[in-house]
């Protein structure tokens, strides 16, 4: 096979989303020409597909160094770190392609987004405002404004102006659902999937909208498209593993945490979860060992100090736990559930003395 038909070949299989298949032919052509930038790219892109961050971080560095006036590849270069959770080294390098060219309307929203994560609303604002200029029709940026300044109203505005974009449908549902109206919620999330259906984040905003209107069945279908759509989402498989828990099936539960503790390592919802769902089976030092690394990730939750001091409390560690029922009452007094729990342990303390 040529080398063009070879080319044409992995860019089709790409396009399908043949990944694996695409990423064959790519390091095929890739042992001929080791130093072509164009196929270094598309690879990192199957990474970035693949949610093989690190990976795809490398390629499109290897990339940006054969071809250093090429913007594409630092736009990609600067997704993937993104991607990873390395958010300045991604602002760096969107900054370095929109020097080559500032036309990239994508790159000045996604500085906007980056900025915004990092608390800095001005520098937020002002990408959002150059990312609109460069296209009138460009609806993303505009809603991202209008979320960061909490404009209910434009984002209705935008709603109907721009009918089928997701984005504003998405965050005008996730203002309804925070604000406990859930059956507006659930109409803008119907309208935002029907827009966009292979969204794995609206699937699982819908899906919390069906557990606040204690719809769990359909809780668990929009769950379960979301993990479809992205074996990788976290949220999804917390979700589903939560689901399995109070259904009783441990089993599928408990991969279902691994895994997100797998993608995840400092996701605190997994590990108090799974900490919770250990406690119901009497697992107790592996409860212990969730609980306590939540408190590591997150020393400022009274409820986990509780929680890994009623577990200590059972297995007869009464010092222990006496000192983090305090440290919750001390964070909320006002919680009885607390007192109750250092007088018990004041008692069995008090009882172990000679």
């Amino acid at each position: 096979m040529s080398y063009d038909l070879m080319f044409q070949q992995a860019l089709a299989l790409h396009e399908q989303g043949q990944f694996d298949e695409a990423e064959n032919l790519y390091r095929q052509i890739l042992e001929t020409a080791p130093q072509n930038p164009d196929v270094l790219n598309l690879l990192g892109l199957v990474a970035q597909a693949k949610g093989i961050h690190n990976e795809a971080v490398e390629l499109f560095y290897k990339a940006v160094c054969k071809a250093p006036t090429h913007a594409p590849f630092y736009f990609n270069l600067a997704l993937s770190l993104d991607l990873w959770g390395k958010p300045h080294e991604a602002l760096d390098n969107y900054r370095k392609a929109l020097k080559i060219d500032p036309g990239i309307k994508e790159a000045w929203n996604n500085i906007g987004t980056l900025c915004q994560k990092l608390g800095q609303a001005a520098e937020a604002e002002t990408a959002y405002r150059r990312a609109a200029a460069l296209d009138s029709e460009y609806a993303e940026p505009r809603v991202n404004l209008a979320r960061m300044n909490n404009d209910l109203s434009e984002l209705k505005a935008l709603a109907k102006r721009f009918p089928h974009d997701a984005l504003s449908l998405y965050f005008l549902a996730d203002e309804h659902y925070r604000t406990g109206e859930y059956d507006l919620a659930a109409e803008y999330a119907a309208q935002a999937a029907a827009n966009a259906p292979t969204d794995a984040e609206i699937k699982i905003l819908s899906g919390l909208i069906c557990l606040a209107q204690e719809n769990t069945a359909e809780a668990r279908i929009c769950f379960q498209k979301a993990l479809a759509l992205d074996p990788r989402s976290v949220p999804a498989l917390v979700n589903l593993a939560n689901l399995e828990t109070a259904a009783g099936e441990y089993e599928t539960a408990e991969k279902h945490y691994k895994r997100a503790l797998e993608l995840s390592p400092q996701n605190l919802d997994a590990h108090i979860n799974y900490a919770d769902m250990l406690y119901r089976q009497k697992r107790l030092p592996e409860a212990l060992e969730e609980y306590r690394t939540a408190v590591v990730i997150d020393p400022g939750i009274p409820e986990i100090s509780n929680n890994l001091g009623v577990i200590l409390k059972d297995i007869g560690e009464y010092e222990e736990a006496l000192g983090l029922f305090f440290n919750a009452f001390n964070q909320r007094p006002e919680t009885g559930e607390f007192s109750v729990n250092i007088a018990e342990t004041l008692t069995l303390l008090h009882g172990q003395e000679p």
